[in-house]
């Protein structure tokens, strides 16, 4: 990417170029105040990878004179590994004493549907959160934390440590950049940013569960999916408005699919109409695993049909629907068998 290019860019997303002390400040964190935290000692480094951040244009539409970025791989705030740690411990105590389904596999909503699918002329809403990462604000953070610390206990320290673990810049041609309203981040490839968003998500599935039971409703990272009993439209039409209201409230956007029957979800397709699931494969979509002539170990090689097909097994509710997918594989698969 050329300095003419990235000047032009970083004019229009509003970043400025920084001096190596004020970096230094940026980055640095207390050695002995994170030492409680059990995790690997190379994370007590403060050195920067910054050879990993790069820039993305995820919106081409706009003119080159004031192009849409996202910061997708950013270097890397080494505080991060530690926030991490104490964001899967806030939102495991989370889950566990406010019941709000986070789900963190596939398997996690199979057990879901299966729970739900025999309830009364039921509907799914699904949902997507536009843009999840880059639009999480620190007010919206604090607002999430405030809610976490309901459930779970967060230090003052913790706290610094979470919000520390959010300064980003972007490192370029050997110049540093940060963006003119603040330094605070929530990136796609930083060590907390999963955690991050996961944190959030408790929140706002809180707030929807004022109309919308915590059983019937969940989310994994930016998707969400409920089932509404005894759906009628105007049943429906209510609960997706005041859902989209709000993601708005909080400075979220949201896609909305109501009223569906059907609902492909993941790497899954749930039928509320004889309550079986069975893989999701996109349309005109080739399943590619592994090349046969890669450099992994042969046992892994050996044994990948074996896995692949445990895994369809895993998302199919009979052999029917393993049957279907199965032939799916071996019409759009790569090779001349599945296993």
């Amino acid at each position: 990417m050329s300095v003419i290019f990235l000047s032009i860019i970083f004019r229009s997303v509003k970043i400025k170029s920084l001096n190596t002390s004020y970096i230094i400040k940026i980055y640095h964190y207390p050695v002995n105040k994170v030492k409680q935290h059990v995790i690997d000692e190379r994370c007590v480094s403060w050195l920067l990878d910054r050879s990993s951040a790069s820039l993305n244009l995820f919106d081409t539409s706009r003119t080159s004179n004031a192009p849409k970025c996202r910061l997708i791989n950013p270097a890397k705030n080494q505080i991060g590994k530690i926030s991490k740690v104490i964001l899967e411990k806030v939102i495991g105590d989370m889950k566990l004493k406010s019941g709000l389904n986070l789900w963190k596999s596939t398997k996690d909503v199979i057990e879901w549907f299966k729970i739900l699918s025999q309830e009364n002329k039921a509907k799914f809403i699904k949902f997507d959160i536009v843009e999840f990462y880059p639009s999480i604000t620190e007010s919206l953070l604090t607002r999430a934390i405030n809610f976490a610390k309901i459930h779970a206990e967060i230090s003052d320290e913790e706290l610094k440590i979470i919000t520390h673990a959010k300064n980003s810049l972007l490192f370029s041609e050997g110049s540093a950049w940060e963006k003119k309203d603040g330094r605070f981040d929530v990136t796609m490839g930083s060590y907390d940013g999963a955690e991050t968003c996961e944190l959030v998500g408790l929140y706002l599935l809180h707030k929807i569960n004022q109309f919308v039971p915590a059983r019937q409703i969940g989310l994994y990272r930016d998707d969400g999916l409920a089932i509404i009993p005894n759906a009628t439209g105007h049943k429906v039409d209510q609960i997706q408005k005041r859902i989209i209201q709000i993601f708005k409230d909080e400075g979220l956007k949201i896609t909305v699919e109501p009223n569906l029957r059907i609902a492909d979800f993941l790497d899954i397709t749930m039928n509320l109409e004889n309550g079986k699931y069975s893989p999701y494969i996109k349309p005109n979509s080739t399943p590619l695993y592994v090349n046969a002539q890669s450099n992994h170990p042969p046992t892994i090689i050996k044994n990948l049909p074996t896995m692949i097909q445990r895994r369809i097994s895993d998302i199919s509710c009979n052999e029917e629907e393993f049957d279907k997918a199965k032939a799916k594989g071996l019409q759009r698969g790569p090779g001349k068998e599945w296993v």
